[in-house]
């Protein structure tokens, strides 16, 4: 091989449909989209810089995932209804009650005493903290179990 030629690691290329439908699930699960409202394919489209094509896609991968709603002339967020809400929310809390047992039960001396220690700063927040922090502390819990 000659001197000129610098050789590079091959970098697997993510269609914009790919990161589209990434970026728009990461979204969706911290909720920047609120329930019932309509996606601006448009507007999504320019903010994500990518055409429409890819983006349509992306937006189909997530109707499949449950995490949209095509309405025939567009997208949506899905509406809450309270039923199902306490459903899930009911589901998750066995879920969670036995993931937080499990893993207290797995876990090495210093990953309890972070975990307490997380616990300790959790509960000193401010009552009035806003929801993004409030969401920031939940991943940070969901992270460190």
């Amino acid at each position: 091989m000659s001197k000129d030629k610098k050789t590079t690691a091959t970098v697997p290329h993510v269609s914009s449909s790919h990161r589209a439908h990434a970026q728009l699930r990461e979204q969706l699960l911290r909720s920047k989209f609120l329930p019932g409202q309509k996606i601006n394919e448009v507007a999504l489209a320019s903010e994500l810089e990518i055409s429409r094509t890819p983006l349509r896609e992306a937006l189909n991968r997530l109707v499949a995932e449950g995490l949209l709603v095509d309405r025939e002339r567009g997208f949506s967020v899905p509406g809450l209804e309270a039923d199902k809400v306490f459903d899930l929310f009911e589901a998750r809390v066995e879920i969670e009650c036995a993931t937080v047992r499990l893993a207290c039960e797995r876990a090495e001396k210093a990953e309890l005493e972070e975990l307490s220690d997380f616990l300790t700063e959790s509960m000193a927040e401010s009552p009035d903290a806003s929801v993004d922090r409030l969401m920031e502390l939940d991943i940070r819990f969901h992270d460190t179990i």
